[in-house]
C-alpha cells in the first residue's frame, strides 16, 4: 500500500513539474502575440492618421477596416491586423501596399515623399489630381490615385 501511494505521489509531482515548465511558456507566448497584435496596430494606425487611437483592439480593428474597405472583415483578431498590416503596410509580391501606391504617386507629382500620415497624402493627391475629395473608402482612393499616376499598374523602375 504504501508503494503505491508512493508511485502515485511521485506521477502527480511529475505532473505537476511538467506543467510548472509548460504552462508559463503558453502563458508568455500568449503575451507576445498580444504584444505583436498592439504594435503592428500601432503601427498602422500611426501611418494613416499621424497618431495611436483610444480604444479597445477589436474596435479599432473594425473602424480602420470600415475606412479602408468600407466593413468589417471575418476572422480572428490576430488574422485581421495581419491582413491590414499586408495590406497596408508589407503588400504581397502580386501587390504593392497602400503606402508603396501612395508614396510612389506622391513622388511622382511632387518630386519627393512627405513624412505625414497616409490620410493627408490621399486627400492633398486627390485635390492635385481630381481638384476634390472623394467620399470612397481609403482604399479605393488610393487605387484610384496610383490608376492615374501609374496607368501601366506599377512605377518604373531603374537600376
Amino acid at each position: 500500500m504504501f508503494l503505491k501511494t508512493k508511485k502515485s505521489c511521485s506521477v502527480f509531482f511529475a505532473v505537476i513539474f511538467l506543467l510548472s515548465l509548460i504552462l508559463p511558456q503558453i502563458a508568455l507566448a500568449q503575451n507576445s502575440s498580444e504584444i505583436a497584435i498592439i504594435e503592428d496596430l500601432s503601427q498602422i494606425e500611426m501611418l494613416i492618421y499621424g497618431e495611436v487611437k483610444e480604444g479597445g483592439l477589436l474596435s479599432r480593428v473594425e473602424m480602420l477596416e470600415k475606412e479602408l474597405v468600407g466593413r468589417t472583415l471575418p476572422g480572428i483578431l490576430k488574422e485581421r491586423v495581419k491582413q491590414l498590416k499586408d495590406f497596408i503596410v508589407t503588400g504581397t509580391p502580386e501587390e504593392p501596399s497602400l503606402s508603396f501606391k501612395i508614396n510612389s504617386a506622391q513622388r511622382t507629382l511632387q518630386d519627393g515623399v512627405s513624412d505625414e500620415p497616409l490620410l493627408p497624402k490621399i486627400e492633398e493627391l486627390e485635390l492635385i489630381i481630381f481638384g476634390e475629395l472623394s467620399d470612397d473608402v481609403l482604399a479605393m482612393r488610393a487605387e484610384k490615385i496610383f490608376t492615374v499616376c501609374f496607368p501601366e499598374g506599377k512605377p518604373e523602375t531603374q537600376e
